[in-house]
C-alpha cells in the first residue's frame, strides 16, 4: 500500500525517494506529455519501474521526447543538469550530443528495437567532481498501444562498467609493453655500434609512447649530462646538455638516489622554479621522465622521454621507460665492451641477454 503524506491532500502518497518526490510535484500539464492523471497505464508503469530501479535509467517519451530519470541518476549529474533536465525536451536538452544519441532513439522508437551498447564513455559527476566513467548502455522501446507506431517512448538502463574497462584496459597496455620489450630486445640482440643501438632504442620508445624527444644523456662529471643521440619529432628543439644545478634540489637528489623524476606539465607546476620551468618552455616541453641509470652508486646516465603538451603519466609507462633505461644502457655498455675488445684485436665475448 502507498504511504500517504498527511501534509497534502487526502490520499496523495508520500514520496518514496527525491525523483519520486520532484515527478510528483512538476506541473505535468506544461509539458506535451500531459497532466499526470492523463497519464497513459504505459507511461505510469515505465515511470514506476524506472523510479523503483537501483540502476541509473532515463526515459524519453513521446515525440517531443519529454525526459524522466531516477535517484540513481540523478547522482551522476551535476548542478547544472539537475533538475533542469527532468520535463524538458530531449532534442533540445540534448541538442550539442544529438548525433551521438539520435540512432539509438530512432531504432526503439521508428523501428520497435532494443540497441545495447558497450564501453560507452561518459563524463559524469561524483562528489561534486567531474570524472569519466564507462557504461554499458541498454536503450529498450516501451509499448503504448496509444501511441503512434505502437511505441510510447524509450527507456535507457545504465550499468557501471568501468572497473571492468580499467581492468580491460590494464591487461591490454601490460600486453603491449611486453611485446614491445620483445621487439626491442630483438633489434638489440645482434646490435654491436653504440650510435646504432641508441638510435634505436630512443625511436622505437618515441614512436611507442608518442613522444617528441627521447635520448640518453651521459654525465661529464662537471655537474651536466650531455645527450651523445636525440629521438626528436614534431620540430621539437634538441637538446645536448643537461645542467644539474637548473634541476629543482629534490628532483636532482632523486636521481642521485636513482629514483625517477616525472612531472605531467613542468609550465603549470608552481612548485618548480621559475629557471626550471623556463628552460623547459625554451625548448618546448610540458611533460617528461627522466629515468637515473646508476653504477656503483654513482650517477652515470639518465635517460629522458620529453612530450610538447602536459598529459597524464601512468603507472605502467613510467615502468616500462624505467625498463627501457636499464636494458638500453646495458646494450650501450656491451657493445662499448665490444669495441674495445675488438681494437685490442682479442675475441668478441657472446652476448648476454638482459633482465
Amino acid at each position: 500500500m502507498d504511504d500517504i503524506d498527511p501534509s497534502h491532500a487526502p490520499g496523495r502518497r508520500r514520496a518514496r525517494s527525491e525523483m519520486d518526490g520532484l515527478i510528483c510535484r512538476l506541473d505535468w500539464s506544461a509539458t506535451p506529455v500531459g497532466a499526470r492523471a492523463d497519464w497513459s497505464p504505459a507511461l505510469q508503469q515505465a515511470v514506476a519501474q524506472m523510479l523503483a530501479s537501483p540502476q541509473p535509467m532515463f526515459l524519453w517519451w513521446g515525440e517531443a521526447l519529454v525526459q524522466f530519470y531516477n535517484d540513481a541518476y540523478r547522482e551522476l549529474l551535476g548542478p547544472t543538469l539537475h533538475p533542469w533536465l527532468l520535463g524538458g525536451s530531449g532534442r533540445a536538452d540534448y541538442h550539442m550530443l544529438w548525433g551521438q544519441v539520435a540512432p539509438q532513439i530512432d531504432a526503439a522508437m521508428g523501428e520497435g528495437r532494443s540497441v545495447q551498447q558497450r564501453d560507452v564513455r561518459l563524463s559524469v559527476c561524483r562528489f561534486g567532481q567531474d570524472e569519466d566513467a564507462w557504461w554499458d548502455v541498454h536503450h529498450a522501446p516501451v509499448a503504448d498501444a496509444a501511441a503512434p507506431g505502437k511505441v510510447g517512448g524509450v527507456l535507457v538502463t545504465y550499468v557501471d562498467v568501468t572497473d571492468r574497462h580499467l581492468e580491460q584496459t590494464a591487461q591490454r597496455r601490460a600486453a603491449a609493453n611486453r611485446q614491445f620489450l620483445a621487439a626491442l630486445d630483438q633489434a638489440l640482440h645482434h646490435g654491436t655500434d653504440e650510435a646504432a643501438m641508441l638510435d634505436t632504442v630512443n625511436r622505437m620508445l618515441g614512436e611507442f609512447l608518442g613522444a617528441n624527444r627521447v635520448g640518453f644523456a651521459e654525465d661529464r662529471g662537471d655537474g651536466s649530462a650531455c645527450s651523445a643521440r636525440q629521438y626528436i619529432c614534431d620540430n621539437v628543439r634538441g637538446t645536448g646538455r643537461l645542467v644539474y644545478r637548473d634541476f629543482p634540489a629534490d628532483g636532482y637528489a632523486a636521481l642521485l638516489a636513482g629514483q625517477t623524476v616525472h612531472r605531467c606539465d613542468v609550465r603549470g607546476d608552481l612548485t618548480l622554479s621559475d629557471t626550471y620551468r623556463d628552460a623547459h618552455r625554451a625548448i618546448g616541453i610540458r611533460a617528461m621522465i627522466n629515468v637515473p641509470i646508476l653504477r656503483d652508486g654513482r650517477l652515470t646516465a639518465l635517460l629522458y622521454v620529453h612530450w610538447r603538451r602536459a598529459r597524464t603519466l601512468r603507472a605502467d609507462e613510467i615502468a616500462l621507460v624505467e625498463t627501457v633505461a636499464r636494458r638500453g644502457w646495458i646494450a650501450v655498455e656491451l657493445a662499448r665492451s665490444q669495441a674495445l675488445l675488438a681494437s685490442r684485436g682479442e675475441p668478441l665475448r657472446q652476448a648476454t641477454p638482459v633482465d
